[in-house]
């Protein structure tokens, strides 16, 4: 078949409740089904749900098209990836139990089981499929049965022609959900957990979930096994995260390491190597078939959209993305025995239609033989002879499936013979342990090929005694045979001397044909010669099909005997092979044998080796050190040299120059202080900014303004933190330049002024600030009288624009030639605000008087008014009322005489 691409799925899980409290975000973006991006960088695969898609999506997607490629008699896997608490239980449904297996939340398992059920009901027949679950787990690169009565010592995993299984993993037989989920239930009730700080119910194992569904043969299709593997991997942890000790702490290690080297097969599978290290791992060797082998496979990485996972979930994403390069070919997995039994029924068909062929032949020619008015008499020799041939049938029927059992124990022990050879040649790359283990399985291989034999000696015995049975038979139809055919010759002449009577007879009867008598009496005897005869003819019929089944037996006959040969060779073979077997077995154990004492004394001479290198590599140690300190010495001596002599060259150059790097690294210490402090700030605002953007009643426009701000503050603070990180900043560098106490000296001197200089700067400073803040005293005291001053003006211009009102009021309302004199005549209070009212009513207010326009007619109507008075000239009254009008009312008034009272 074609190669088949493994389908690779990505899931994003939502944020979780502890990462909604540290104010995580998410980091991930989606588009178009089936891409990714994060931190810039895309990837596309075959799907991606996002943190919104239900458990029917992902089934739908990923689990349900392999239902079909299962009932077509292909190996199907299904594995679940990424880094602890990812989501990869939840997906898969490992915890489900019986009481969840209905819920809308349930995971594949469940539903590729219920599936599988419901698709077996709805095909004709029922019983002709067999389903299998069996789980262990992976821990500690040690294998766990999870469904065996006791969880005993681990398990040993084993390859052979037909694959790598599981040496002794218990399998049970399920026939509906309930009882697979009960079986899931009780391996995840044995499986090892653990808590960590991301994860409470960590699981510390690789879980694998086999589901087998095997199918019996029918007339339209084959046999086959295929297999369902659910493989729920443990999550990738990095121990800063998981805060793990202890025991929990080297799980984790040894985790890693199992998916470092799955990691590994993938890369080797992707670039197209031609060594895949399938055996660094236990979990790699498991799934050798699933990655680059016979086996349609899907790979579910759960990942985190989490920003504090961002590193964990960039690998996850780089791993699946080498993961879609693998190419696997998936193949039908047919019965080779139920294939070889098929051949041997379809032989067995054809021997039928060929006995059928020649009984219809055998008829016909004795049908042409007869008349039609025996066709009764010949059925019931048919029905007896037709007993027979099922007889024989039977006996051909029994020899044929004879005949497959032989076949089938001689196809068991040539894979026995190969799995020997396949675990011999596997046994030279074990260690001494797995040597071991291995001589002791090639000694059960061949104590099971002896009992093979002696079940096979008495089958064969079995075989002879029918044999001698069938022929001793034989020998009795053969003598039977001989008497019929004598029995035959003396009817046949019989027949003739009954043929000659009745001839005569008939002519006798046409000779007295006038006599009645005589000729009843011959027709009577006529009629008793036929019968005779018919009667005779029908034995003869027998016995001619006696001959037909002598020759069919015959031939069964002859067949059975060449079976019994090919079973006695086949025998003879079976015991050389074994013989072969054992010696092979034997050569094998003394070559282990003198391997193992001959790596034995390489192991002691290397330890001899490696301990005499030691001891050489210590003294060449010891040597170095000495010459190492001599140099030490002799370099700390030149270097003393050479600084007196370049002492008195470049002192004056650096104390001239020493001020100046004085000046300019407390320049960068002081540049250093202020950006970290202007650092420390933005944090801080920052820090508030995202309090306030947490708070539950801010709208959104106030939202994305708070938003914004705090990208702005981020962006401030890294481009702070990048000029900080290039400045070089390093203390212990800074006196270099100080190799004498006379640099020392300068040094001192020059900070010193600086201190000095930056003490006076100061001081001056403050002086001017003293000056500056008692100026602002002073300037305030000021303003504060102005604006009291300003207040009291404001109430005082306030003041005269009444009066300056009352004043005007009362002048218009006396008579043209009265307003040189006015008489204040004292009244009540109230008549006087009447009388105020009414000239409100009659006269604007003063703040009206000052617009121009309504001044300028007021001043006119008034000037003609007192032209009409006698002391016009004399007392200019133009020029006081006008100032009345537009300047000071109170200091521009016309002087008014009041009577005396």
């Amino acid at each position: 078949m074609a190669c088949i691409p493994v389908k690779v799925c990505i899931r994003v899980r939502p944020l979780s409740a502890k990462e909604l409290n540290q104010g995580d975000k998410e980091q991930l973006e989606c588009y178009n089904r089936d891409q990714i991006a994060v931190a810039g960088r895309f990837f596309t695969f075959d799907r991606v749900f996002g943190n919104t898609s239900s458990q029917d999506d992902v089934y739908d997607t990923c689990a349900s098209p392999l239902v079909d490629n299962l009932f077509k008699g292909f190996h199907c896997t299904i594995l679940a990836y990424g880094q602890t608490g990812s989501g990869k239980t939840f997906t898969m449904g490992t915890e489900e139990t019986t009481d969840s297996v209905g819920a809308p939340t349930r995971g594949i398992i469940p539903r590729m089981v219920e599936t599988i059920f419901t698709k077996i009901a709805s095909t004709e027949d029922p019983s002709l499929f067999n389903v299998v679950a069996s789980m262990f787990e992976i821990y500690d690169e040690k294998v766990f049965d999870l469904l065996g009565h006791e969880r005993g010592e681990s398990l040993p995993i084993r390859e052979s022609s037909r694959g790598v299984y599981v040496q002794g993993l218990s399998q049970t037989s399920v026939e509906s959900l309930t009882e697979t989920m009960k079986l899931l239930e009780t391996g995840c009730s044995l499986r090892k957990k653990g808590g960590t700080a991301m994860n409470e119910q960590s699981s510390r194992s690789h879980a694998v979930f086999t589901v087998v569904i095997q199918k019996a043969e029918e007339s339209e299709s084959p046999s086959f096994e295929a297999k369902l593997h659910l493989v729920d991997l443990a999550g990738s942890e990095r121990l800063k995260k998981t805060m793990a000790e202890g025991e929990r702490k080297k799980e984790g290690i040894r985790i890693n390491e199992g998916l470092l080297a799955l990691g590994n097969v993938i890369s080797a599978l992707s670039e197209g190597l031609k060594h895949i290290p399938y055996r660094n791992s236990s979990i790699t060797r498991i799934l050798q078939d699933s990655l680059g082998g016979n086996s349609y496979t899907v790979m579910i990485a759960c990942v985190s959209p989490a920003e504090s996972n961002q590193e964990e979930t960039l690998s996850t994403l780089r791993y699946a993305d080498r993961t879609k390069k693998i190419k696997n070919k998936p193949v039908v997995n047919i019965d080779s025995n139920a294939a070889a039994l098929k051949q041997l029924q379809e032989e067995n068909r054809a021997l039928k239609k060929e006995i059928l062929r020649l009984k219809s032949g055998g008829a016909f020619v004795a049908d042409t033989d007869e008349e039609a008015d025996v066709d009764d008499i010949e059925s019931a020799e048919l029905v007896a002879a037709e007993r027979r041939i099922l007889e024989l049938e039977e006996m051909c029927q029994r020899s044929l499936s004879e005949n497959a059992l032989l076949v089938a124990k001689l196809v068991k022990i040539e894979h026995h013979g190969e799995d020997q050879d396949e675990s011999l040649e596997i046994n030279d790359e074990m260690d001494a342990e797995d040597r071991q283990q291995s001589m002791e399985d090639c000694a059960r291989n061949v104590h099971k090929i002896n009992g093979d034999v002696d079940r096979l000696k008495e089958m064969i015995e079995e075989r002879k005694k029918e044999f001698e049975d069938a022929s001793h038979q034989n020998e009795k139809d053969s003598a039977r045979f001989i008497e019929s055919r004598e029995e035959i010759r003396k009817l046949n002449s019989e027949i003739g001397k009954l043929t000659e009577e009745k001839d005569s007879l008939m002519r006798k009867l046409k000779e007295v044909t006038n006599t009645g008598k005589v000729s009843n009496q011959y027709r009577q005897r006529l009629k008793e010669l036929e019968k005779e005869q018919s009667a005779l003819k029908q034995k003869l019929r027998e016995y001619a099909r006696y001959e037909s089944q002598k020759k069919e037996s015959d031939k069964q006959l002859a067949k059975a005997r060449s079976e019994l040969e090919s079973a006695k060779k086949m025998r003879v073979d079976m015991v050389k092979k074994l013989r072969a077997e054992s010696t092979k077995f034997m050569k094998m154990k003394n070559a282990l044998d003198r391997a193992t004492v001959q790596i034995q004394r390489a192991e002691r001479k290397r330890e001899i080796e490696v301990a005499a290198s030691k001891r050489q590599h210590e003294r060449q140690m010891h040597v170095l050190k000495q010459k190492l300190a001599e140099s030490q010495a002799a370099s700390k001596r030149l270097q003393k040299q050479f600084a007196k002599q370049v002492k008195t060259s470049r002192s004056n150059l650096d104390k001239n120059r020493l001020p100046d790097y004085c000046s300019s690294e407390l320049d960068q210490a002081i540049n250093m202080w202020e950006v970290t402090e202007h650092i420390k700030k933005q944090m801080e605002l920052k820090k508030n900014l995202e309090r306030r953007r947490d708070r539950s009643h801010v709208d959104d426009e106030e939202l994305e303004a708070i938003v914004a701000e705090i990208k702005a503050r981020e962006v401030e603070i890294q481009r702070f933190e990048q000029w900080r990180s290039e400045q070089p900043c390093k203390p212990a560098e800074r006196w270099i330049p100080c190799s004498s106490s006379e640099m020392c000296a300068t040094a001192l001197q020059s900070l010193f002024e600086l201190a000095e200089k930056a003490r006076i700067d100061a001081i001056q400073k403050n002086q001017k600030l003293l000056g500056v803040k008692e100026e602002l005293r002073e300037t305030k005291k000021d303003l504060q009288a102005a604006q009291r001053e300003l207040e009291l003006e404001k109430r005082r211009a306030a003041m005269e624009d009444v009066l300056d009102h009352k004043r005007r009021s009362r002048l218009m309302s006396r008579p043209p030639g009265m307003l040189n004199t006015m008489e204040v005549i004292p009244g009540d209070g109230e008549e006087d605000e009447e009388e105020d009212d009414k000239n409100d009513e009659r006269f604007p207010t003063p703040k009206e008087c000052r617009n121009d326009k309504y001044r300028s007619r007021h001043v006119i109507k008034r000037a003609f008014m007192l032209d009409t008075s006698e002391d016009a000239e004399n007392d200019k009254p133009k020029d006081n009322w006008d100032g009345g009008i537009l300047g000071d009312p109170l200091h521009k008034m016309p002087k008014v005489k009041f009577p005396e009272l």
